[in-house]
């Protein structure tokens, strides 16, 4: 059986206690995947709820808007500087630096990646630099860590009304605000299992 070297002390565990080596691999597997899971903030590999986000977000702004619109890409720096100065940028990102620079695409208001933020003339309000903002402080996606880490920002930066309002727009549209933290003990994992191949032979 291939296995990590600290997981040896749950696999001699187990094997005392019976279980079979395939059994302990599938054990294994969910484990390291629900670790996993806890540890990046999101319930899938491949950027599922994109299109759901965007539709609460589309809610959010028939009712509240774009927030302040900004006249220049020199006025949404300067936003960008507020917001990464702040406590809670520190908290959410280690006060990492980002950069801002103009693009002329009509396809998109705002794009991110690491720490970088393009932005279209259409981009050039609150909403839309701290949707981005939420990408650069570790959420290269729109599941859990994303959608919580933007209503944070726009709680400090916006309001704690229009922050409420959006989460409730979220949690609406079926999508998730938090995540258990929990990993099943290998008996709770077990119990789950013997179920499921239960209601598997019975179909």
């Amino acid at each position: 059986m291939m296995y990590r070297a600290n997981d040896k002390p749950i696999i001699d565990e187990l094997r005392e206690q019976g279980w079979e080596d395939h059994i302990i691999e599938k054990y294994l597997d969910y484990k390291r995947k629900r670790e996993t899971t806890v540890r990046r903030g999101r319930t899938a590999y491949k950027d599922s709820t994109q299109s759901k986000v965007y539709a609460s977000e589309s809610k959010y702004r028939r009712k509240y808007g774009n927030g302040t619109r900004f006249k220049s890409i020199e006025e949404c720096e300067k936003y960008v500087k507020r917001v990464t100065k702040s406590k809670l940028w520190k908290e959410l990102a280690n006060s990492k630096h980002i950069s801002v620079s103009k693009n002329k695409c009509r396809r998109w208001a705002g794009r991110a990646w690491g720490s970088h933020i393009d932005l279209a003339p259409s981009g050039y309000n609150q909403y839309t630099i701290l949707h981005e903002l939420a990408h650069c402080s570790g959420n290269m996606h729109h599941d859990i860590s994303f959608r919580r880490d933007l209503v944070r920002l726009i709680s400090r930066f916006v309001g704690r009304e229009q922050a409420k309002y959006l989460k409730q727009c979220f949690l609406k549209d079926g999508l998730k605000m938090s995540l258990k933290q929990s990993v099943k003990t290998p008996e709770q994992w077990l119990a789950s299992y013997n179920k499921m191949a239960i209601m598997r032979k019975n179909r």
